[in-house]
């Protein structure tokens, strides 16, 4: 998609893993706009959080 990135320490979700890519989505903190799409699966890197949001 041009015009979209996601800077390194940025999180997402990954939802499926097919043929060495990941299907991500990014949530924007300051709109709230969420983007989704490919990304190649060796440039994520899992942060222990699993499926549910950090507790505060």
């Amino acid at each position: 998609m041009q015009g979209v990135f996601i800077l390194p320490g940025e999180t997402v979700d990954a939802y499926l893993e097919y043929a060495g890519y990941s299907h991500v989505m990014y949530i924007h903190l300051k709109t709230g706009r969420s983007t989704m799409g490919w990304v190649p699966s060796s440039r994520l890197a899992y942060n222990h959080f699993g499926i549910a949001p950090p507790s505060f």
